[in-house]
């Protein structure tokens, strides 16, 4: 058939208008082909020459496609190609399919006046594709599954190369090949082969190869032991995925079984072996457990680590050796005592021979015993015998003689007091000091028993130092003195001898006695202890008797004026010396006297009363003599002050009595007569002021001199040297007050007031000792006032040091399981240098390292016992009681120590002890077991720590191997132009890998390491690695879209398959990677459309075709499904035209040999599947009719034309209420309706489009409308009844009488919506206040539109009046109060009725007052309190600091703003911007913060500081004599024990040494700086100024004669010191000639045989430190 274009594209559809697309080949030759367009052009008018190209390949394999593209010259207008394979074509540039074969083609050209044609030879091959196929020798199996492949291609098809894809990612490249499937699975099998033209085939057999994993086999069985025969066993099969296999059971003892979990009873006694064997379709598996079961057999056994050992102190362990799975253990150890332990611990207490039993059952209720006769011997403990002969002594030193008769004793260890002495049998021990000693002796006998023995204050070596004292040492006879002992011992004392020296003696502890005589008596006592030692003391003249004194006294006279000195004699008489006098001159206590003569003025006039006490050894004796002596006025009285600030300047103030005038005399030349003159020295010094009174009356004149010392005070203090100011505590220290006057300066004339502050928190006014108790640095103060009572202050930093040393232990570990090994390590703290540790546990092992280590081997509680020495003497001790604990105990953790990354991995213990806690370091979980998940790879090692009840704690370590295998992997190819693509991967992951699973991305998998795979349709692919290595943990690898395929690719539908002759077929293409296509329908047309709408015009059977073609020439031809084509002979005939009116219907009769299938739209028809029917439309339609005869249908149109009726009107009317008019009106369409007729209540209103008309009663009324269409002569009527409503009965409600701001609530009924005056609303409420009386009228609607009225009497009533005073405002804690102006009575809160108003409140809130008047009408008003928070302040301050840094004062608000602050320290104001304040801050202090906040609430806030004293930082340089022959100083710090120590040398040299030394390079000075740092981050610094001096103590003489009389005879280097290297001295003539060299300093020049005269001397030493020092100058040589 030839293919006509215009019959082509008539069949094909009206879009084929478009030019075919050329690939980029074709743009190529076009560029080519431009010389040849322009020869076209220029023979446009000559013959047509046919000439053609392929665009593309002519040469392929299968099915293939070409392009053909239209050269010719000379415009040709027609063309007509001949394939060669039956097609033709009227294309200019056509494209054809071909298939296998050779072909020539042939293109005829013509225009209108001439034609030429060209054939191109061979121009199209195309080969065969091989035909191939295979086969295996099996096509199912267990895995591992060996399958051999068969390549059955036909024999022509000449194959060179096979690709063979297994499907498993194995592959192969021979031609009959074999492989093994390790997985199971079922697996596509492709094989790719190529022919020697390169033409390729690919088959591939999905499903091909079917493989099948054998049966993992797993069983148990319950119980696994019996004791009796005849015991039914229950046996589990946990095979999995076990319900899709065939089991047989063999149970040992000949009997089998088919089912899953069987039940079996063995008859016989014995052990069995049991087998498994699970069938499937494909694979046979047998699991075989030997010795599974045990059937009446059962046996018993154990054994322990030692079956000598010692009664009480050493323990047995014995371990349970017994079979099978045993449930319950009774011991009996056979000193009745038993345990039910699996493996237990027991001592035995007393020795003898023991026999064990054990009796063990299991589950089954299995009982055996076990028993071994005489199997445990225990000896004795050796029975310890020592002894001393001699176990005390009244002298030192002693010997100590200790012997031993212990039985089979073989080792020994002593110990004196817990001192280790000589470990042999009978050791001798010199003690040196007094006590009470504790003997030890720990003994080992031949057995290896061991045993101690102690004997408390064994030894005792004490005598009693003794001393006594007396309530009184002198008195009055009769004397009583109670005398009492003081002994020292720590024995008892038996016997006491007192003997009085009055021949009185006792024998009593502390005896009374009397003496009745005078004189002085010598005491004694005399005392003996439990062990017959003696100790006196006498104590000579201790006690005095003596008689009283008799008093008596004289005075120089009875009548005096005021100021005259009186003299008093005291002419008392005694037995023995007096040594007492008081004299009371009848005025102020502090002048009267204690001497024996004393002259006294008085400070009064008048008489005056006169007394004299005197006393002798505490007896006293009193005269008293009343107005003895007269005083005559005037008296002159007066006292100084001194300005403290001035000391220059003095206030007189005159107390005189009954003077007229007076005069000052100052001492100094000045006077003055003022009554209280001040006067200003111009110099210190000592100075006599007089007063002089005048009395005009009286013929006594008096006056009064004093002196005084114009001088500041003089604080002054030393430290006695006999009680140094550094030390250990408690440290006693004595101070010496060294001002001028001093108490202790007893040449002083005056007593000042003085007093001094110890630093510590103590003080004195005249007790200089001070003991410091705490330690640390502390600064003495010393306050001195002068003689006017002025004071000044002097402070000593760090005056006295009190060395810190306190004893600390630190221990590693103070409980564990024995034996262990503990460091005790010192932690004590001292400021001075720790030089000595004494370390005891109570189990006698000492040390005296610093820190030692101590092997403790028994279990129980130990004490620990430390005492340490400083290097000035100072101790300390510590015991810790049961300090030490050693307990057993014993545990292992279960664990995966190979785990993946992320996977939760369980530990547990198995020890099942409940009590013990444990402590993993990786968790805070304590239980015996949890879970945990490590987040990334590594090896961890981590711990548990287990505690049990007894704090034994031991640990296990844990190393966990977390690993995460790395997947990665290579693909040789992985891009191609068309398919098929085969790559072959490789596996780059980790090594540890076993397990792979690739994914290729087209649904095929494989689990090979290095698979390889065809892809066989083009596209992009994704492929997936997922790993696993031997423990299980796994990873992946997706490369997204790696693989490349970009040929075409896609297909097509088919709308229908089955079509009629004609009937359109829609086809549908979809595809990627394509540049161009064409559609082969199988009836010689063709097309290059996207989607095409196809009528087949001939029936019969089609095939279609899709060629796809990409830019690489790459081709793939698709085949539809078959199309089969019907022939169609239905036919019709009807009228297609109608016109009806509205509302009316036209019946249809159709002719057809057809029936009816659809009607469309299949609305407003009769009957949808009659040929005959009637449709009624509404509106103008089209109906498309269908019909068919069982295969084909045809269809044809109708149009029926809809003439409009009028338009039925709608009615409407503006009100429906009796007696008001209402209007009536339509929607009128002038298009429709020409005229109208309205019926009213048989009223007709004709012409009037909208009437009115007015109802006098309410009821139903009729109406009508009738419209007309005089052109179509079509009219519509519409009828209605209309209900004309009566009028609304509106209640407003009733009349109200209220009170003055009430608020009212009217509610009406009778309407719908309500008028009140402000408009109509729905709501029949009505609220409003009221202000005033007045009528409220209403007007309603109801919902009939209708109106009614109605009206109500509002009278209101005069509230009551008040008013509240009181602040509004108060801070937290305040009182709230508030009252009326007018004192009238409110309600306060509606619970309080009053006139006022008093509370507290923490928080602001509301206060209502209520007030009721006679009317009953209430008034309300709420008043707002609010209430201000105390701010809420943080002080943000360091508790504690170092001294002289800088102390911060803030703080943090957390409430209301600050407006105003204080500060205060220690309860005294601190202003932050003031330089006056001065404050010892050292110690405990308290800072106040006073705050005020913008609302005047008041916050306080304390906080103590603890403000540390500064580190001594005071050094010495040991080495005084520095010079740059001596360079290396040495220096050494006050205290050792600071965290920190920075040297600055001055030379820009540095240490953080303690102690160190430094070598300077040149002498000069320098300021050495040392900065130390406590353990409190405290610094201080000291400095030190070293000056180097430049010498080398050499003596160079200047002349020398050598005359050889002794003196001077030769020139010699003197040096007081040799300390220099290197001498070197040469001596040079006045030529320069080196007429004599010296290398040692004691031989000199002696000068012989040279002239007198001046010679040149060169001198070069080298000092010790290395640097060299050269001298010259002349000698004289004088013969």
């Amino acid at each position: 058939m030839k293919l006509n274009k215009n019959n082509f594209r008539k069949k094909i559809c009206p879009q084929l208008n478009h030019y075919f697309k050329l690939n980029k080949f074709f743009y190529h030759i076009s560029k080519i082909l431009v010389p040849l367009q322009i020869i076209i052009s220029i023979s446009a008018m000559g013959q047509v020459s046919a000439n053609f190209i392929i665009i593309g390949d002519s040469i392929g394999c299968g099915d293939l496609t070409v392009e053909f593209q239209d050269i010719s010259l000379g415009n040709p207008t027609s063309w007509y190609w001949d394939f060669g394979n039956g097609f033709t074509s009227n294309d200019q540039n056509p494209i054809m399919f071909f298939t296998p074969g050779i072909y020539d083609v042939k293109l005829k050209v013509s225009d209108s006046i001439s034609s030429d044609n060209i054939i191109y030879s061979n121009i199209v091959i195309v080969y065969s594709n091989p035909i191939i196929d295979f086969s295996s020798d099996i096509f199912y199996g267990c895995n591992p599954l060996s399958v051999n492949f068969v390549e059955q291609s036909l024999l022509n098809s000449n194959i060179k190369s096979w690709y063979w894809d297994f499907g498993d990612g194995n592959y192969d490249t021979v031609q009959n090949p074999n492989n093994v499937y390790n997985i199971a699975g079922e697996f596509n099998v492709s094989l790719l082969v190529t022919d020697s033209n390169d033409c390729k085939s690919l088959i591939t057999k999905n499903d091909f190869i079917l493989v099948d994993d054998s049966p993992e086999i797993n069983f148990s069985v319950q119980p696994d032991f019996s004791c009796q025969i005849n015991e039914q066993f229950q046996f589990s099969n946990s095979t999995i995925n076990g319900n899709q296999y065939i089991y047989k059971w063999i149970f040992g003892d000949g009997q089998t079984s088919l089912l899953p979990n069987p039940i079996h009873i063995y008859n016989n006694q014995g052990v069995f072996d049991v087998s498994l064997i699970a069938e499937s379709s494909y694979c046979t598996d047998t699991l075989t457990i030997n010795n599974l079961v045990s059937n009446g057999v059962f046996d018993v056994n154990f054994s322990s680590d030692d079956t000598i050992v010692c009664s009480s102190n050493q323990n047995v362990s014995f371990q349970d050796l017994s079979s099978s799975n045993i449930t319950d253990w009774y011991w009996d150890f056979g000193d009745g005592n038993f345990s039910f332990s699996s493996n237990p611990v027991h001592s035995y207490v007393d020795s003898g021979l023991y026999n064990v039993s054990l009796t063990v059952s299991n589950n089954g209720g299995c009982v055996t015993q076990k028993i071994k006769q005489n199997y445990i011997l225990v000896n004795n403990n050796p029975e310890i015998n020592f002894f001393s002969n001699d176990t005390f002594s009244c002298q030192l030193p002693f010997l100590l003689e200790l012997y031993d008769n212990t039985s089979d004793a073989i080792d020994w260890i002593w110990s004196v007091n817990g001192d280790s002495i000589n470990n042999v049998q009978n050791p001798q021990f010199l003690i040196s000091e007094k006590g009470l000693y504790d003997v030890a002796l720990e003994v080992k006998d031949v057995n290896g028993c061991s045993n101690t023995k102690i004997k408390n204050n064994y030894i005792k070596i004490d005598w009693a130092d003794i001393d006594f004292f007396s309530t009184s040492i002198s008195g009055c006879s009769p004397l009583n003195v109670n005398f009492n002992n003081d002994i020292d011992t720590d024995l008892i004392i038996t016997d006491f001898n007192w003997d009085f020296g009055n021949g009185n003696i006792s024998s009593l502890e502390n005896p009374s006695i009397t003496f009745n005589d005078t004189g002085y008596y010598s005491i004694s006592l005399t005392v003996k202890n439990e062990i017959g030692c003696v100790s006196n003391k006498i104590k000579n003249n201790y006690l005095n008797v003596s008689e009283s004194p008799n008093s008596n006294f004289t005075i120089s006279n009875l009548n005096i004026c005021g100021n005259d000195s009186i003299s008093f004699t005291d002419i008392s008489s005694s037995y023995s010396p007096i040594d007492f006098w008081y004299w009371d001159f009848g005025g102020s206590n502090y002048l009267n006297s204690t001497l024996q003569n004393p002259v006294h003025m008085f400070q009064d006039t008048g008489y005056q009363n006169i007394s004299l006490i005197t006393g002798v050894n505490n007896c006293y004796d009193t005269l008293s003599i009343d107005s003895l002596i007269y005083v005559n006025s005037p008296i002159a009285l007066f006292y100084m002050v001194q300005n403290c600030s001035s000391y220059n300047e003095i206030s007189f103030f005159n107390e005189s009595i009954d003077y007229d005038s007076c005069l000052w005399s100052f001492g100094d030349g000045n006077y003055s007569n003022n009554t209280h003159p001040v006067h200003f020295y111009s110099n210190y010094g000592e100075y006599e002021v007089n007063l002089k009174l005048f009395n005009n009356n009286v013929s006594c004149n008096s006056s009064l001199t004093k002196t005084i010392i114009v001088e500041p005070p003089y604080p002054s203090l030393i430290v006695d040297s006999l009680t140094p100011s550094i030390g250990c505590p408690p440290l006693t220290v004595l101070f010496h007050d060294t001002s001028p006057y001093s108490d202790e300066n007893l040449s002083s004339p005056y007593n000042v007031q003085d007093k001094i502050f110890f630093g510590d928190g103590s003080f004195s006014n005249n007790n200089y000792e001070n003991t410091y108790l705490i330690p640390g640095y502390y600064n003495v103060t010393h306050i001195v006032g002068n003689t006017f009572g002025c004071l000044d202050t002097l402070i000593y930093d760090s005056l006295v040091h009190v060395y810190d040393l306190s004893v600390n232990i630190q221990t590693a570990d103070v409980s564990s399981c024995k034996p262990f090994e503990v460091l005790l390590i010192d932690n004590s703290f001292s400021d001075d240098s720790i030089i000595s540790w004494y370390w005891e546990i109570e189990n006698g092992i000492i040390s005296n390292d610093k820190d030692p280590f101590f092997l403790i081997q028994d279990e129980g509680f130990y004490d620990v016992k430390l005492k340490v020495s400083s290097l000035s003497g100072c101790q300390d001790s510590i015991i810790l009681n049961d300090h030490i604990n050693c307990n057993s105990f014993d545990f292992d953790i279960n664990f995966n120590k190979y785990v993946c990354n992320n996977d939760s991995i369980l530990f547990s213990s198995d020890n099942s002890d409940q009590s013990i806690n444990y402590y993993w370091s990786f968790s805070n979980v304590i239980n015996d077991s949890l879970w945990f998940i490590f987040d990334s790879t590594g090896i961890y090692n981590e711990y548990v720590i287990a505690v049990d009840s007894n704090l034994c704690v031991d640990t296990f370590n844990l190393e966990i191997n977390v690993l995460k295998p790395s997947a990665n992997f290579t693909i040789d190819n992985v891009s191609s132009n068309c398919p098929p693509l085969i790559t072959n991967i490789t596996d780059l992951s980790s090594n540890s890998v076993i397990n792979w699973k690739w994914n290729f991305g087209d649904s095929i998998l494989s689990y090979v390491q290095n698979p390889s795979h065809i892809y066989q349709e083009s596209g992009n692919y994704s492929i997936s690695l997922f790993i696993e290595d031997s423990i299980g943990c796994r990873d992946s690898l997706i490369l997204n879209d790696i693989i490349s395929i970009s040929g075409p690719n896609g297909g097509f539908h088919i709308s229908e398959s089955e079509p009629c002759e004609n009937e359109p077929i829609i086809f549908s293409p979809f595809f990627n990677n394509v540049s161009s296509f064409l559609w082969d329908f199988g009836d010689s047309s063709f097309s290059n459309s996207d989607t095409i709408h196809y009528y087949y015009e001939n029936a019969g059977f089609y095939i279609p075709k899709l060629i796809l073609s990409n830019e690489n020439g790459c081709h793939k031809l698709i085949l539809g499904d078959t199309i089969f084509v019907d022939s169609n002979t239905i036919y019709l005939n009807h009228d297609n035209n109608y016109t009806i009116c509205k509302n009316d219907s036209v019946q249809i009769n159709l002719m057809s040999n057809g029936s009816v299938l659809s009607w469309f739209p299949n609305i407003h028809i009769s009957d949808t599947l009659s040929l005959s029917t009637f449709i009624y439309p509404d509106t103008s339609t089209t109906y498309i009719v269908t019909l068919q005869d069982g295969f084909c249908t045809n269809f044809d149109s109708i149009n029926i034309k809809v003439s409009q009726n009028p338009r039925p009107p709608n009615l409407f009317f503006s009100s429906l209420c009796e007696k008001e008019e209402i209007s009536f009106y339509h929607d009128f369409n002038p298009i429709y309706e020409s005229s109208f007729f309205w019926t009213i209540n048989d009223t007709v209103f004709s012409e009037n489009l909208n009437p009115t008309f007015m109802f006098s009663i309410g009821g139903y009324k009729p109406i009508s409308l009738k419209v007309i269409n005089d052109s179509l002569l079509c009219n519509s009527v519409v009828y209605d009844t209309i209900l004309i409503n009566n009028k609304p009965l509106i209640n407003a409600g009733e009349n109200q009488f209220v009170c003055e701001g009430d608020s009212i609530i009217l509610n009406a009924f009778g309407g719908v919506f309500y008028d009140w005056g402000d408009g109509f609303q729905d709501d029949s409420t009505y609220t409003f206040i009221a202000d005033s009386t007045k009528i409220i009228q209403l007007k309603s609607i109801d919902d009939k539109e209708c109106e009614g009225f109605d009206d109500v009497l509002i009278f209101v009533k005069p509230n009551p009046d008040f008013s509240i005073l009181g602040d509004t405002t108060f801070c937290q804690g305040q009182p709230i109060k508030f009252y009326t102006q007018d004192n009238s009575m409110v309600y306060w809160n509606d619970d309080i009725y009053s006139n006022e108003f008093i509370n507290f409140s923490d928080s602001s809130f509301i206060l209502n007052v209520l007030k009721v008047n006679y009317n009953n009408c209430k008034i309300n008003k709420s008043i707002y309190v609010e209430m201000f928070d105390t701010s809420k302040i943080e002080l943000l301050i360091n508790d504690t600091i170092c001294y002289g840094d800088e102390i911060k004062l803030d703080f943090l608000n957390n409430g209301s703003l600050i407006n105003n602050y204080n500060w205060k320290i220690n309860g005294l104001d601190f202003n932050l911007n003031s330089n006056e304040y001065s404050y010892d801050f050292l110690g405990n202090n308290t800072v106040s913060l006073i705050c005020e906040n913008i609302h005047g609430c008041i916050s306080r806030m304390n906080q103590n500081i603890f403000i540390r004293n500064l580190p001594n930082s005071n050094f010495i340089q040991k080495n005084k004599d520095l010079s740059n022959i001596n360079l290396n100083t040495f220096f050494e710090v006050e205290n050792e024990n600071y965290t920190e120590y920075n040297w600055s040398f001055g030379d820009n040299s540095y240490s953080n040494n303690i102690n160190p030394n430094h070598l300077y390079d040149i002498s000069g000075q320098y300021e050495v700086t040392l900065t130390v740092k406590d353990k409190f981050f405290c610094k201080s610094s000291s400095s030190l100024r070293l000056d180097i001096i430049s010498k080398l103590n050499l003596w160079i003489p200047n002349s020398f004669t050598p005359n050889n009389d002794g003196l001077d005879d030769s020139f010699y280097i003197v040096s007081q010191q040799n300390n220099f290297n290197d001498f070197q001295l040469k001596i040079f003539n006045k030529w320069g000639d080196n007429i004599f060299t010296s290398y040692d300093i004691n031989k000199g020049w002696s000068g012989k045989n040279h002239f007198q005269g001046v010679y040149l001397y060169l001198l070069s030493v080298k000092d010790l430190n290395g640097k060299n020092h050269v001298y010259k100058g002349e000698i004289n040589l004088i013969k």
